[in-house]
């Protein structure tokens, strides 16, 4: 949760609810696994993306990075008169 505020410059913020139902989603399609934690940490549990998990997130972040694209310059147009 913090690491999601970090990484947002705290323009997101997301809850446990929020957290935890997200990653049992992920599990649950198979983009998500459970790994081990190394032995000197808090022995909270550790998740990373699987092989699908990864390229369902690069085709994710490629669709929103283009609509961001498009939108800009959309944006970038003058306005149209409405004579």
């Amino acid at each position: 949760m913090k690491d999601v505020g970090q990484l947002s410059d705290g323009a997101c913020k997301i809850g446990p609810a929020t957290l935890y139902n997200t990653i049992e989603r992920l599990l649950d399609l198979g983009w998500a696994e459970e790994v081990d934690a190394p032995a000197e940490t808090d022995g909270r549990r550790r998740y990373q993306l699987t092989r699908e998990g990864r390229a369902a997130l690069h085709a994710e972040v490629e669709c929103r990075e283009s609509a961001v694209l498009k939108t800009r310059a959309l944006s970038a147009r003058p306005a149209r008169s409405r004579a």
